[in-house]
């Protein structure tokens, strides 16, 4: 007889799975704390505008870092801007288990367009806002939209604007649909390693979309 068949036998023996036998599960922390753990598991971060969930990982933030690293995740907290997420341990072998389940990264584009809203944080004092004309120019640096017409820059500008939003990292201004607010989240969310990082690649994905229009005589 295997280990494996060891387990079962006693699984059979000793916990019953009928409906009335099962009981409910108890936890050691308070049921606003285990909303934010769920919050953050389900979300992408939390703000100080929910100020129930964002107390009580104040509060529980020990525990509540505890919880994730069983998750193979860092829990990330900015108090200047209220704001936590979690962040996947990059050091971790459960990284290769994560990995399998992943399936919401973000498109070249809005990576792109996400770390020029990061640096417009940094060089700009109060509101960010950028508009959708400041958008579309933005891209094209990075290669040519479908067909270079301009229905498929205007796609382009969508795509890139709309998996912003989704992240609630853009909304749309009142009263201007062609402008959007910048959430101040983006300066948490994208920290300085990872803003260095990225400036090689985005330098270089310019330089090559500038010399091959300069090749058909600046002209798309």
């Amino acid at each position: 007889m295997t280990d494996e068949d060891l387990v079962l036998e006693d699984l059979e023996t000793d916990a019953p799975w009928g409906d009335d036998e099962v009981e409910t599960p108890i936890s050691g922390l308070p049921v606003a704390v285990r909303r934010a753990l769920v919050k953050l598991l389900t979300t992408k971060f939390i703000t100080g505008k929910d100020k129930t969930t964002w107390n009580a990982v104040l509060r529980y933030e020990d525990e509540i870092r505890e919880r994730l690293a069983d998750l193979f995740m860092v829990l990330v907290i900015d108090k200047r801007l209220e704001v936590a997420f979690k962040r996947q341990d990059t050091h971790a072998d459960g990284m290769k288990i994560l990995k399998q389940g992943q399936g919401h990264e973000l498109s070249q584009d809005a990576s792109f367009l996400l770390i020029h809203l990061r640096r417009e944080c940094v060089f700009t004092d109060g509101d960010v806002q950028i508009t959708k004309e400041e958008v579309t120019e933005f891209l094209r640096a990075f290669g040519r939209p479908s067909g270079g017409d301009k229905a498929g820059r205007e796609a382009r500008t969508e795509r890139a604007i709309r998996a912003l939003i989704d992240l609630r990292l853009l909304t749309v201004v009142t009263g201007a649909d062609y402008m959007y607010q910048v959430s101040p989240v983006i300066e948490a969310l994208v920290g300085s390693d990872e803003l260095q990082r990225f400036d090689g690649y985005f330098q270089e994905q310019s330089g090559s979309a500038e010399a091959e229009l300069e090749d058909e005589g600046g002209e798309e």
